[in-house]
């Protein structure tokens, strides 16, 4: 019983850094259909935070790339959080030196 409930532990929370305010048209819409994104970014040493500030333009514009190739039907597909999730945390990672995002959270994800 005491192994199960170890193995049933939320792990901590690391060091948490919000991107914010992404709004992007979706691909394919004409300028119709858009998606406002915020994230948060998870990592474990603050010397990552530092360098996710320093290239948060490169972040940023890295991420309304990705979201400007999505249709609004990959958007609404139920895989696409998942998905995306892996991708833009991968992208992420070829960016930084000081260590690694270990997981990205949608706060904010709307179609419109």
């Amino acid at each position: 019983a005491a192994i199960e409930a170890e193995n049933n532990k939320v792990h901590s929370m690391g060091i948490i850094h919000i991107i914010d305010n992404i709004t992007v048209n979706t691909l394919g819409s004409g300028g119709r259909r858009y998606v406002i994104a915020e994230v948060a970014l998870e990592v474990s040493d603050q010397a990552v935070i530092d360098e996710i500030i320093l290239r948060e333009p490169q972040i940023r514009d890295e991420f309304i790339r990705y979201l400007r190739r999505q249709t609004a039907e990959h958007v609404l597909d139920l895989g696409f959080q998942e998905r995306s999730r892996r991708d833009l945390t991968a992208m992420l990672n070829l960016h930084l030196n000081e260590g690694i995002v270990d997981s990205l959270y949608y706060i904010k994800l709307l179609l419109q």
